[in-house]
């Protein structure tokens, strides 16, 4: 394993420099390395591209969290959906082709219905779950658009990071309008047998 890759095992995507080590501050707070496009540019610590990790991280806790409560081939649907947003990370980073997280989409969008001004109202736990990440993943688009505007990535990985993101956030709606749809079921069912 060499030095470089063990430390972004342990830090993750961005990592301390010596700015960080010596506590010398920036403009906007501690100064940090980012892997971006396959380089390390140095940043702030709470600039745009550490923000856009960080929203992506929390979508994926999201799927996650949703993913253990639902029934096993919503389950498997939402597994692939998180697989793809952790992804992300790296399709930013530079070491993931944008054609890998889309095979992922691919399958977890089979068979999925188009929804058709389904009603979301009146849903379960899973489905809030499903809601909060659609929310972190549509900041993180506009991130990555905050990103390029400020020249910190190339507007074709731009187009690639709102792509794969809308993907994943209209996935994720298709999965929510089925979830309230079999929730309803029921419901509809008893008010037949009323009437």
């Amino acid at each position: 394993m060499s030095p470089s890759y063990t430390l972004y095992y342990l830090w993750g995507p961005w990592l301390p420099t010596e700015s960080y080590s010596e506590g010398r501050a920036g403009c906007r707070g501690l100064l940090t390395e980012a892997l971006v496009e396959g380089r390390l540019i140095e940043v702030e610590r709470h600039s745009t591209v550490i923000e856009f990790y960080g929203v992506v991280e929390e979508a994926e806790a999201y799927l996650g969290r949703a993913r253990v409560l639902l029934a096993p081939l919503y389950a498997e649907r939402v597994r692939l959906l998180q697989k793809a947003v952790r992804l992300i990370g790296g399709v930013l980073a530079g070491y993931i082709k944008p054609g890998d997280v889309e095979d992922l989409l691919n399958r977890a969008a089979e068979g999925l219905d188009e929804p058709r001004g389904w009603s979301l109202s009146g849903c379960d736990e899973p489905e809030s779950l499903l809601a909060l990440a659609s929310v972190k993943l549509r900041a993180a688009e506009r991130l990555a658009s905050r990103m390029h505007s400020e020249g910190l990535v190339s507007r074709s990985t731009t187009e690639s990071l709102i792509a794969l993101l809308s993907r994943i956030a209209y996935i994720t709606f298709m999965i929510r309008v089925s979830l309230c749809r079999r929730a309803k079921l029921p419901e509809a069912r008893s008010l037949a047998l009323l009437a």
